[in-house]
């Protein structure tokens, strides 16, 4: 997976370089230190500064004096707030509104993610129907043992795609930021938005690889060889396939929503070109078969249109849909049964992103349309969308 996860503890979430106070995003269970972020620089923390603050409060507070007032209070329930709030904070509070909608299942070989649909009434317990939203069933060890042809040929460009290969390692903030403008300073908010998205991909590709549990390359191989560790969870879906297709549906929509230049034309074409970089490296690294970036495309698509569904907060209908990887492969058809992003997304007359099911896709991609209820999706998902489409305006 990519960054904060696939290697076992979301890595270092926001190896975003020295993406300023962003840090290195701790080890996502505790936020660990976030990096710097907290000390702005100002001591904090160094006790010097801690000895400095004591002796320099004796010497400046005199006798206490009582307060006659109490600051105003905050509005309850105000998704303004996220602006006073801590990075951490933030994102787990994104984390919520979009995991407490989720739920999954496994049954007769086939894995499935839900959305869970409320109709909630005042104080009382809220109604709840359940949506599908991805399943995905696995390819045999047969299909597998087909697909091991492209890793040896994938080898050859690991002296090229070496570099790339480990600083994509954790979350690829580099990379996206390399398209669109993207820095602290000018877009905090879809910073926020895309490290919500890679939360999102990361929280469901997880739950479909412990359910479908496929062994890696290097189980079936000694001469695979990877150039880089190999994580220690399933390979289909794979995660960075997942991650990278959901945070680049999610970016190329938001530009879109925006409007102007960013919206269309080469750049939703460049994202997604970038997600599927991301995604064959990894097989180029000999850590995941072309199916297993297939089954990551799928759902990663089908991720990134949801998540920015529910930010937009209006009836929206979003595509549910199925990954069979049994279709996928055919060992016993001469057909080119590689990784080809162009088989999954298409491009409107617009140029917008949308997901294709026709073609090839037909064989193992299927959907049908679900519909959201805008009155019951999340203030604070879609207080951050609006505040992030601002920043590209």
């Amino acid at each position: 997976m990519a960054g904060f996860g696939p290697e076992g503890s979301y890595g270092s979430y926001g190896s975003y370089g020295s993406y300023g106070s962003y840090g290195s995003y701790g080890s996502y269970g505790s936020y660990g230190s976030y990096g710097s972020y907290g000390s702005y620089g100002d001591g904090y923390g160094d006790p010097f500064v801690t000895g400095a603050l004591i002796s320099n409060r004796d010497g400046i507070v005199g006798p206490w004096n009582q307060p006659d007032a109490a600051p105003p209070e905050l509005a309850e329930e105000d998704p303004e707030h996220l602006r006073l709030w801590s990075t951490p904070v933030r994102q787990g509070l994104y984390q919520f509104e979009m995991f407490s909608r989720l739920n999954f299942s496994f049954a007769d070989g086939t894995a499935r993610a839900w959305h869970l649909e409320t109709q909630q009434h005042g104080p009382n317990p809220p109604g709840a129907d359940y949506l599908p939203l991805m399943q995905m069933t696995r390819p045999g060890d047969d299909q597998f043992l087909a697909q091991l042809v492209y890793l040896d040929s994938y080898a050859a460009l690991r002296p090229d795609r070496g570099a790339e290969i480990l600083a994509q390692i954790s979350v690829a903030m580099p990379f996206w930021r390399s398209i669109p403008f993207i820095a602290p300073e000018r877009t905090k908010w879809t910073i926020d938005l895309i490290f919500a998205a890679y939360a999102l991909a990361n929280f469901v590709e997880m739950r479909f690889k412990h359910a479908l549990a496929c062994r890696r390359p290097i189980e079936y191989s000694p001469q695979v060889q990877p150039i880089i560790p190999t994580p220690l969870h399933g390979t289909l879906p794979s995660g960075h396939a997942t991650e990278s297709f959901t945070a680049a549906t999610v970016l190329s929509r938001l530009l879109q929503h925006a409007g102007g230049t960013y919206g269309t034309g080469e750049w939703p074409l460049m994202l997604m070109r970038q997600a599927s970089r991301i995604a064959v490296n990894r097989t180029v690294a000999g850590v995941h078969f072309p199916v297993d970036s297939a089954a990551g495309a799928a759902l990663g698509l089908t991720l990134g249109d949801y998540l920015v569904k529910r930010c937009l907060g209006q009836n929206e209908d979003y595509n549910a849909v199925g990954f069979d990887g049994t279709e996928f492969v055919d060992p016993a058809a001469e057909v080119d049964d590689d990784f080809y992003w162009t088989e999954f997304v298409g491009f409107d007359s617009n140029g917008h992103v949308e997901q294709k099911f026709d073609g090839r896709a037909a064989d193992f991609l299927s959907h049908t349309t679900q519909s959201l209820n805008g009155a019951q999706q999340s203030g604070i998902l879609t207080w951050l969308w609006r505040n992030a489409v601002e920043e590209w305006t």
